[in-house]
């Protein structure tokens, strides 16, 4: 094995037991340095390109706004639910008059084109669909989380979570969860429902008259993403030529093939294969030649708190789907994160909706149980697409642009296993999950 990995990929394209000198190994340049981009060429590597990382960022962890620098921390298959569905168009209809609502719309959202054509899309694809996009989005999950258990092995990333507990306080919540432990318990991934009492005490909790019971996933965790990422790029340094300060801004093409990239300061990369991994800047780069990723920014905030010193340790990740919260434990700190806002291009903080994230999350637990007094307060822009399933595959119009990209909130979950399905696809071999969903 090679850092985790099964040494077979590392021969993927050519096997040393061959006669003759190995041929020359197709070279990649992959556009993105955050955590999908990353694995990417980590995974790329070990088939045998000769890879490229392009990053924007002056070093990986510079641009806090970047969710591959803070994130809510979950490595959580069992949460890999899509977002898009006919209930988010209700919420969203309803935050008009409800100023608490988890999902909003705002101004800047409502007068551009991009929100009304997505909505478009995200309404067609609903009313459309084949095939049930949560279950692409467990199988993912669940495959990324398989490739996890080696490299957490090896690295430090303050992993703590021992699962997530989701928990519930309606019906509608409660048959939610047994619909999801249908799938879960096809996918072979731990679930099972817990009683009100069970939940209280892993969890932590108080009894605030509210909870009923709630799902349960051993097969989920936690950790800092930006260690990992680090750990990452440690890994494949000997392999992978990173290159950071190097923002992407537009693609070369002849015919039907890309032939280089061209950064902002002039600099360009040519290679035989191109990967585009920039989370929402996929979209832009892709665009200056004719290619739409429908993929657009929905803002969440993050927020670090310490537990108070006398605090219990908490050693699950907390959910509560009907507030979009999430509180996932990261050593003794936790990261409380959630809502949805459609707000374009928007890294500030407001701090009247982060805080009640905050004020939603003290509830849950005893008083003073977190020391909210050295919180401190970051928000990320998610990219999602219109099913809310990554995009991942070749491009239609060119033969060697690839993309990996349009992750939503779960690009930590799915991270590893989003590389090794786009990385198999491209050195023409069996991928390992049905790819056709991600296309």
């Amino acid at each position: 094995e090679y850092m985790g990995i099964p040494e077979y990929r590392m021969g993927g394209l050519w096997s040393s037991k061959e006669k003759g000198p190995a041929p020359k190994l197709p070279s990649v340049v992959v556009c993105g340095g955050g955590v999908v981009g990353v694995s990417t060429s980590y995974f790329l590597a070990l088939r045998g390109f000769d890879v490229t990382c392009l990053e924007s960022r002056a070093a990986i962890d510079e641009g806090t706004q970047y969710c591959s620098f803070r994130n809510g921390g979950l490595i959580c298959p069992s949460l890999n639910g899509p977002w898009v569905t006919t209930k988010t168009f209700q919420t969203l209809a309803k935050s008009v008059f409800n100023s608490d609502s988890t999902i909003k719309f705002t101004t800047n959202a409502f007068i551009d084109p991009v929100y009304w054509k997505f909505g478009y899309q995200a309404a067609k694809s609903i009313l459309t669909q084949k095939t049930d996009p949560a279950l692409a989005l467990y199988a993912l999950g669940k495959h990324s989380t398989d490739l996890f258990q080696p490299l957490l092995k090896k690295c430090k990333i303050d992993q703590t979570a021992q699962g997530t507990l989701q928990i519930c306080d309606s019906p509608a919540c409660e048959q939610a969860m047994k619909q999801k432990k249908e799938i879960m318990d096809k996918l072979g991934c731990s679930f099972e429902w817990l009683s009100k009492e069970e939940c209280i005490t892993k969890g932590n909790l108080i009894d605030n008259g509210q909870v009923i019971g709630g799902g349960y996933s051993s097969a989920d965790t936690s950790g800092d993403i930006l260690k990992f990422t680090k750990f990452l790029v440690q890994s494949v340094r000997n392999r992978v030529k990173f290159v950071y300060g190097a923002q992407v801004q537009k693609l070369n093409v002849d015919g039907d093939r890309v032939v280089s990239v061209v950064t902002a300061d002039g600099r360009e990369f040519a290679a035989d294969k191109f990967v585009l991994a920039m989370g929402l800047q996929t979209r832009d780069v892709a665009a200056t030649v004719g290619v739409e990723i429908p993929i657009v920014p929905i803002k969440g905030y993050v927020i670090s708190i310490p537990l108070n010193s006398s605090s219990k340790q908490l050693t699950n990740t907390v959910v509560e789907d009907s507030k979009k919260l999430y509180v996932s434990p990261l050593g003794r700190n936790v990261h409380v994160s959630g809502l949805a806002i459609f707000a374009g291009v928007d890294y500030s903080v407001d701090m009247e909706q982060a805080k009640k994230l905050v004020n939603a999350a003290q509830a849950l637990f005893p008083e003073n149980y977190l020391d909210i007094a050295n919180a401190t307060y970051h928000s990320c822009l998610r990219p999602v697409s219109p099913d809310d399933v990554p995009i991942i595959g070749r491009t239609a119009k060119y033969s060697n642009l690839f993309v990996n990209a349009g992750h939503g909130s779960k690009g930590w979950t799915q991270c590893l296993g989003s590389a090794d399905l786009l990385t198999s696809l491209m050195a023409g071999s069996e991928p390992p999950i049905d790819p056709t969903p991600y296309s």
